[in-house]
């Protein structure tokens, strides 16, 4: 989507599409982290505050107003998908996350799986992984990750 591009100018003779994907403990749907934390247990958050990244990232508090929230939701233009997108997704995320609540991967997972197919996504939680925690970049991890970058891109 041309709006998506924003004030970007370089590159513009790339195409922009995306054939796979790596994400690590990524904030996704921004308008329900706060009810996610609470769900798990954990109250207090301050996602929809004006101070927060996730609201810095939108222009305002990310509770103030749920369809200019959503405008940052990838969803949202799921159905202006290309005929025969296909897409290969490696989503991974830490139990004990702090930061982002690990629901927002499992969730990011499940509605990818719906849109590109279970075979297509790869989903797995650390236990014991915190945000940006080593265990992601273990020799172990990162090797299984190329794996799947190496498979995915040929």
């Amino acid at each position: 989507m041309e709006d998506l591009n924003g004030d970007v100018t370089d590159n513009l003779e790339y195409a922009s599409s995306v054939t796979a994907l790596v994400d690590f403990y990524g904030p996704v749907e921004f308008y329900t982290m706060d009810d996610e934390y609470v769900a798990l247990g954990i109250e207090g958050t301050t996602y929809s505050s004006d101070s927060s990244f996730e609201s810095a990232f939108v222009g305002q508090a990310i509770g103030a107003d749920e369809e200019v929230t959503y405008t940052t939701w990838w969803y949202t233009y799921v159905d202006q998908l290309p005929e025969g997108f296909t897409l290969s997704a490696w989503v991974q995320a830490g139990d004990s996350d702090t930061s982002v609540p690990y629901t927002q991967s499992q969730n990011f997972a499940a509605k990818l799986a719906e849109v590109i197919g279970e075979d297509n996504v790869t989903f797995g939680l650390i236990e014991g992984a915190e945000h940006e925690d080593d265990l992601f970049y273990t020799d172990d991890n990162l090797s299984q990750v190329f794996a799947f970058l190496a498979e995915a891109l040929n």
